[in-house]
């Protein structure tokens, strides 16, 4: 877990002439009540001060950057999150690169084009099926990069890659570019819920895992992920339809769901949750509805699985990724 030192609020009461008694009372006040109310809550999560980013603006912690400006050796990630292993991966990762902003998918994916003149892209995804999420292919397939741009992928992943890098090595080729470097960071999946032990251990060595990543990409390290295959390149304007997510009676109408889905594929009718067929099969719906009214047809053993979501991550850092 990131560590952030909580600020004294700057408009103390002990900054006034006050007697020493009062200057004592006014100071508990200040630092163990009003500082908490006013200053935790805008601190909640080492995230939050990276979400900023997924607006028109993007924000590195430290200063705001103005977009499509060209810095020296800047760098930028692009990241799609549901359960928040993947965002949190990218906020750890754009801690330790210069200059790196952190930018969402679902934000930039419904432009017509996307213009990336950062030296460095990288895209910080989780691997669904043995591919990468289709609005990422999505977006990649409409970027334009800056000549010798450094592109680098950080899958995050349950059980294995499959053939993500090749796939997005071919994507990244119909773009005139290709994929540089890829380090897989393995986290807790949110598809399929194991041993909780096992997937304490994956969230244990995440900064581990990720400052390993950050040094190859500091050190802008290149592999070969080309192959005589070719592999079939799954649809990007037309999603992989997944028919089989439904809500249940006991759907209370909170709209939870609605807000959170990246695709703004649920609706409430009537008070409770209508689905569409726009679905990224992220399982946002799924693993944050408070009610446990989202579940899968004809998937018993699946619908009454553990919920999950990075324990770093709270509800409104998932749905300020929309944009």
């Amino acid at each position: 877990m990131l560590q952030w030192v909580r600020p004294r609020h700057r408009n103390s009461m002990a900054l006034y002439p006050l007697p020493p008694t009062a200057k004592r009372t006014a100071f508990f006040l200040n630092f163990f009540i009003l500082s908490p109310v006013l200053v935790w809550p805008a601190r909640r999560s080492s995230c939050r001060k990276y979400l900023k980013a997924c607006g028109s603006l993007g924000y590195d912690g430290n200063r705001k950057s103005v977009p499509n400006r060209r810095s020296f050796m800047s760098t930028v990630l692009y990241t799609f999150s549901a359960t928040g292993n993947s965002l949190t991966t990218a906020c750890k990762l754009a801690e330790l690169l210069p200059d790196c902003t952190v930018k969402s998918v679902t934000t930039y994916g419904h432009r017509h084009s996307v213009t990336e003149e950062a030296d460095a892209v990288g895209f910080v995804f989780p691997v669904y099926y043995g591919d990468m999420p289709w609005p990422v292919r999505n977006l990649i397939h409409k970027m334009v990069f800056a000549e010798n741009a450094y592109l680098f992928a950080v899958p995050t992943y349950r059980g294995g890659w499959g053939d993500v890098n090749k796939r997005l090595n071919q994507l990244l080729n119909t773009r005139g570019q290709k994929l540089s470097l890829s380090c897989g960071v393995p986290m807790p999946g949110n598809s399929f819920i194991n041993e909780p032990q096992v997937d304490q251990g994956y969230l244990d060595a995440q900064n581990e895992n990720v400052e390993k990543a950050a040094e190859r990409i500091r050190n802008r390290e290149v592999e070969d992920y080309r192959t005589d295959e070719i592999l079939p390149l799954r649809p990007v304007d037309h999603p992989n339809n997944f028919r089989g997510i439904t809500a249940e009676e006991s759907c209370v109408g909170c709209g939870v769901c609605v807000s959170v889905c990246p695709m703004g594929n649920i609706r409430l009718q009537d008070g409770k949750a209508v689905i569409g067929d726009n679905c990224a099969t992220c399982l946002a719906c799924f693993h944050w509805c408070p009610a446990e009214a989202i579940w899968m047809s004809k998937q018993e053993n699946i619908a009454r699985r553990s919920k999950y979501h990075h324990p770093d991550v709270v509800l409104g850092e998932i749905i300020a990724l929309k944009g």
